[in-house]
């Protein structure tokens, strides 16, 4: 979900010299998207019906410049895992300057509801991301 809320903050402001791409840490590859976030991203005017989940992997990170996690839990994961890496990796919150409880809370297995919220996060948190990477400029 995050991809997909990025790229369309990103669309048509410059975002054509960004590449987003997601992967995760417990990831199977090959997996589609839940249908909840098929239909909270389409409430948002996007199409992930394509996605195909990833596994984090050395590979994908040596070609980030920025790597943004969901929770401190995560990110603290692929310090560890992953130590090259250790000074591009911040939770989407504390990247957008957000204060407090760092974490965006997944959806997964509770409900459209519980999209819809992250979703709504989401668009909230990735907006102040890309409006500090613009800033940077």
């Amino acid at each position: 979900m995050a991809e997909a809320i990025f790229r369309q903050l990103a669309t048509g402001k410059a975002g054509e010299n960004w590449q987003v791409s997601s992967a995760g840490i417990h990831a199977v590859t090959g997996s589609p998207a839940t249908s909840e976030a098929m239909a909270a991203l389409s409430e948002l005017g996007l199409e992930i019906s394509g996605h195909s989940a990833r596994l984090l992997t050395e590979d994908l990170l040596e070609d980030a410049d920025l790597i943004l996690t969901m929770t401190a839990g995560h990110k603290q994961r692929i310090q560890l895992q992953f130590p090259a890496a250790a000074d591009r990796v911040f939770t989407v919150k504390e990247f957008a300057g957000e204060v407090g409880n760092l974490d965006i809370p997944d959806p997964y297995g509770q409900g459209l509801a519980a999209y819809r919220s992250t979703a709504a996060e989401l668009r909230g948190s990735l907006a102040a991301v890309w409006k500090r990477l613009n800033a940077k400029g």
